[in-house]
């Protein structure tokens, strides 16, 4: 099986061992907390669940410019989008100085539970004259009509990093009981049927005969001995369905193709704003992560605007040493 993006093994931030879990769930009701976006908190859902191993935790302000003008993350790494948890200044608690623990409040289940425990070790401002230029060089946008945009134009304007300890799936497992995998879980089930080569399917909406077709083909190109259809939980790009839709959606795509033993379908929490060429690179570690040899690059421009010679230039220059997943387009 292919090895995680730029590590030996997974480093999901998932707090499993459950006296630990409740210890530290009980040591949260004692930090000052607040609740954070709902893209910050796709991020920890995706940092929990081993899907964007090896980064540790939210980005500071330096590190996620370099980030954004060259892809240049801390340690050496190579990762395609900044990774922030952005409040706003008055929701900030006083008592909060770099070295401080707080606890992020989820804002998509009812009461807010606690969802990770984040160690602060910076507390920068960032102006809207940098935000609009992060989103210039991640997005290729300044329109607020951009989802990625009009989450780093209102999400707030103090960047809190650190690295943090997760501590739920949010609505995840709740809501979609086994469908929902996390990547060790996707690997474990990769592993237990045997297949060596695994084609990655991110599928945001219903797929069409044409849609269906490439598959086959890109299962034959791959040489894959399974299939596994990715379902993103959360906000898909502009005109996404709902995940329920999109489940149902790659289910009927293994029925339509005829696949019940050499696919399966798994979601995972993600918002997926189009960053481009950069949004591939970010699914194609979610995908490596899970075991995945290769991915269907979708053609939608929605998701993936950029032409596939412009795809496979970027894959080349992004990380020839850790990025081992294939395209296939």
């Amino acid at each position: 099986m292919v090895d995680p993006y730029g590590a030996e093994a997974l480093a999901p931030l998932f707090v499993a061992p459950p006296i630990e879990r409740s210890q530290l769930l009980a040591r949260a009701s004692g930090l000052p907390s607040l609740q954070v976006s709902t893209a910050a908190a796709a991020t920890a859902l995706l940092l929990g669940a081993g899907h964007y191993t090896p980064r540790p935790g939210f980005m500071d302000r330096s590190e996620a410019a370099r980030v954004a003008a060259d892809m240049d993350a801390s340690g050496g790494q190579r990762w395609p989008v900044p990774l922030l948890n952005l409040v706003r200044e008055w929701v900030v608690p006083a008592s909060l100085r770099p070295g401080g623990r707080i606890a992020l409040l989820d804002p998509q289940v009812d009461g807010n539970p606690v969802l990770a425990i984040q160690t602060v070790t910076a507390i920068e401002p960032m102006s809207a004259a940098e935000r609009v230029a992060l989103a210039r060089q991640v997005y290729g946008s300044e329109s607020p009509d951009h989802p990625g945009v009009a989450a780093l134009l209102h999400d707030g304007e103090v960047l809190l990093a650190g690295p943090v300890r997760v501590l739920g799936h949010s609505y995840c497992r709740s809501e979609f009981g086994e469908v929902f995998r996390t990547a060790g879980e996707t690997r474990a089930q990769i592993q237990e049927r045997g297949w060596q080569r695994v084609l990655a399917v991110p599928v945001s909406r219903e797929l069409d005969d044409g849609e269906l077709a490439r598959c086959r083909q890109a299962r034959t190109a791959a040489q894959a001995d399974g299939v596994l259809f990715h379902v993103p939980l959360g906000r898909v790009g502009a005109g996404g369905q709902p995940a329920a839709a999109r489940i149902a959606a790659a289910q009927q795509a293994v029925a339509a193709l005829g696949w019940f033993e050499t696919a399966m379908v798994a979601a995972y929490a993600a918002e997926r704003p189009d960053a481009g060429t950069r949004q591939v690179l970010a699914d194609a570690i979610v995908h490596q992560n899970c075991g995945c040899t290769h991915m269907l690059v979708n053609r939608d421009p929605v998701d993936s605007p950029a032409p596939p010679t412009v795809v496979l230039a970027d894959l080349h220059a992004f990380s020839p040493d850790h990025l081992r997943i294939e395209l296939v387009l």
